[in-house]
């Protein structure tokens, strides 16, 4: 999944900092590096800037726009999905349902609820956002 934050806290640096991502029930959490990337059990999880430091050309994440980019692995959401009725439930093939997404970084918490496609066969299913 990607996703986009328009405007970081000037003073943010990703070192350390744990990011909690949360689609309707099911959360995940990584820890960043100094680079911004992070790895663990349930996946991965990336910022993305354009901006760069003029001196050490390292990215600057803070007081500008980040993308996202999560890989979760699909085990991590299953049972929480499940429990909610989003992947138990027959619907339709490509229905599109609300989906409620949250994501942490450190203190500073970013959330909506989007409308997503929601596809699924036999073996898995996925989201993407309704254009």
């Amino acid at each position: 999944m990607t996703g986009a934050i328009a405007n970081l806290d000037p003073a943010f640096t990703p070192g350390g900092v744990v990011v909690t991502l949360a689609v309707d029930d099911g959360q995940v959490m990584f820890t960043l590096d100094a680079s911004g990337k992070a790895k663990s059990a349930a996946g991965t999880f990336m910022l993305k800037t354009k901006r760069k430091d003029p001196k050490t050309k390292k990215p600057l994440f803070g007081g500008g726009p980040v993308t996202f980019q999560a890989k979760v692995k699909t085990n991590a959401w299953a049972a929480a999905w499940k429990s909610n009725g989003i992947v138990s439930s027959p619907k339709p093939k490509n229905s599109t349902i609300g989906v409620f997404m949250a994501l942490q970084l450190g203190t500073a918490v970013y959330n909506d609820t989007i409308d997503a496609i929601y596809k699924s066969n036999a073996k898995s299913g996925s989201f993407s956002a309704k254009k």
